[in-house]
């Protein structure tokens, strides 16, 4: 049987190592040896954060979802470093729920190290979320997190109320006792009388109440943190979302459909027009035209021979579903649509 790899390394890269690393050669064993030993890697480690990278933060109050676009970036292809997930933490008093156990400090370093080396090799541009020094029980390096509070925040603004709904649905799940526990821990920041009511409420069954106070705490606390930064290199781009969605906030656009129908040759041509979103990253082909790629609409098969007059009334995003008044098609023409799109956007929303 084919032998798998063996990895070798001790404090120093000496003698121990090498003894062993010739044991496992002499029995037919590939060997790699880690030259310096653990104590080289570590310094190799410390000085990766000591290096200036090209990246861009992602900011927004809690429950805005940064984690989930984090996520949806990568998800396009676009490099990223997930701090909370190399941390296994959440990042707040409630961040460990349903999470594996924390790394070690250093375990955390050479995973950050390792994820910082990467990027670089391959020039890399990358995003991150925006993170206070201390994730749980980690810290993120003074050097690296320094560096982070010098770039440029994109910080996605969304109504108190919709991060209200966001944070309710993913607790919601978890024991009172957990999320009991959670208050606790930040009882003497948030004050006796806070701490009380929000225990009270979520006796009550009351999350919306209990939440909405801990997320004006939390809300405070960022934004306090968001403004201590250098003011030389203070960068914050506000980004205006209605609702907490990864896809609709980074992924998808706005645009204006207009359908255009008329009867025989030579009749007036009418239009109705719609705004429906684009997915930026669908890669489809067929039907219809535009800057991008070609898109591609499904038809429901009960409705493909429809056809369109200026008498007929629908919602366009409802076209191919409609039920026409008059079955005939005595000179009506198929109908036709003009679409106006950026590079790599298709459309979202048509059955």
């Amino acid at each position: 049987d084919e032998k798998h790899p063996v990895y070798l390394h001790c404090w120093r890269g000496g003698m121990r190592s090498a003894a062993v690393a010739w044991l496992f050669r002499f029995y037919g064993y590939p060997v790699y040896v880690l030259n310096g030993g653990y104590k080289s890697y570590r310094q190799w480690a410390a000085n990766q954060f000591e290096k200036d990278y090209h990246f861009a933060v992602i900011g927004g109050y809690t429950g805005s979802g940064k984690t989930e676009i984090l996520l949806e970036l990568a998800a396009q292809q676009q490099a990223i470093i997930d701090l909370e997930g190399l941390a296994k933490h959440k990042g707040s008093a409630f961040g460990n729920l349903n999470r594996e156990p924390q790394p070690s400090q250093e375990m955390f370093e050479n995973l950050l190290a390792l994820e910082l080396y990467n990027k670089e090799k391959n020039n890399a541009c990358f995003w991150l979320e925006d993170e206070s020094q201390r994730i749980g029980n980690i810290n993120i390096p003074k050097l690296f997190w320094d560096r982070m509070r010098t770039k440029p925040v994109y910080f996605i603004n969304i109504p108190f109320d919709a991060r209200l709904t966001f944070i309710i649905k993913y607790y919601a799940s978890f024991s009172k006792e957990s999320i009991a526990d959670g208050i606790d821990r930040i009882k003497k920041r948030l004050g006796p009388l806070e701490t009380k009511t929000a225990l009270a409420f979520l006796k009550e069954d009351n999350y919306k109440e209990c939440f909405a106070i801990l997320l004006q705490y939390y809300d405070k606390l960022y934004k306090k943190g968001l403004l201590h930064r250098d003011e030389n290199n203070l960068q914050i781009i506000n980004i205006e979302a209605e609702k907490v969605d990864e896809k609709a906030n980074f992924e998808y656009r706005d645009i204006t459909i207009t359908a255009y129908t008329k009867d025989a040759e030579g009749s007036s041509e009418e239009s109705t027009s719609t705004k429906i979103t684009l997915d930026k990253k669908y890669n489809g082909n067929g039907g219809g035209t535009g800057t991008g790629p070609k898109l591609d609409i499904v038809v429901d098969e009960t409705k493909k021979d429809f056809k369109a007059t200026e008498d007929t009334q629908f919602n366009f995003l409802d076209v191919f579903k409609v039920t026409v008044a008059d079955n005939s098609n005595d000179g009506r023409t198929e109908l036709n649509f003009k679409i106006d799109v950026g590079s790599n956007a298709t459309l979202k929303g048509l059955d």
